[in-house]
């Protein structure tokens, strides 16, 4: 490992839906976290994590850990699904880390990875042409923002587009395959932030499908 490689940093920011429907597949979507994160441990580099979970409204579970001090993490499903306000409010936040920082300290990728088992039905302070228009420009961006679509339905296509994420890293899994879903995001961004290039394969959309 050269001293670049062992200095170089990532920033990982999980958007984690908690509605009620969530609640039969909260174990499934824990271990699917834990595999996520695991698979991360083999990734040269310092990563930083963040969660953030939602239903109605949000809350910032942890901030910016090192990923080998990152806590069980516990679901508990309840309400409804603010998507929009969830993805506006990482994005704020993930901002403002970088921008705090000195151009030569900040983290070299952002990967924001959201996953959602429900359509957008709770949102009121961002809607998505703001959330896309933001997307947009971050990914078009020298440094690398990645935004990674997780969704339980067909509706995760339309979605993607509506917020400018690109179809190569969004993902329509099957409801009680949540832990598979994770656990092959897991495996694309080690893949994509080895390789610097990010996307899905036919075998993982294959994988996370009944």
């Amino acid at each position: 490992m050269t001293d670049d490689t062992a200095a170089r940093w990532r920033h990982i920011e999980i958007v984690l839906d908690r509605s009620g429907s969530m609640h039969p597949i909260t174990a499934q979507t824990e271990a699917g976290l834990r595999a996520f994160l695991e698979a991360q441990r083999e990734v040269p580099g310092r990563t930083t994590v963040t969660l953030y979970q939602f239903d109605d409204v949000g809350e910032l579970v942890f901030s910016n850990v090192e990923l080998a001090e990152v806590p069980e993490i516990r679901l508990q499903p309840r309400a409804a699904t603010a998507l929009f306000d969830a993805i506006g409010d990482t994005i704020e936040r993930a901002r403002n880390l970088v921008l705090a920082l000195p151009k030569p300290e900040r983290p070299e990728e952002i990967i924001t990875v959201i996953l959602t088992d429900g359509a957008e039905n709770s949102s009121h302070r961002y809607d998505a042409p703001r959330l896309r228009a933001w997307i947009e420009d971050l990914q078009a961006k020298k440094r690398k923002w990645v935004f990674v679509l997780l969704g339980a339905g067909s509706y995760v296509t339309r979605l993607a587009g509506m917020l400018g994420i690109r179809q190569e890293t969004t993902i329509h899994y099957d409801h009680d395959l949540s832990q598979t879903a994770l656990s092959t995001a897991g495996e694309m961004v080690r893949r994509g932030s080895r390789s610097g290039r990010y996307g899905f394969t036919d075998e993982d959309r294959t994988a996370t499908r009944h």
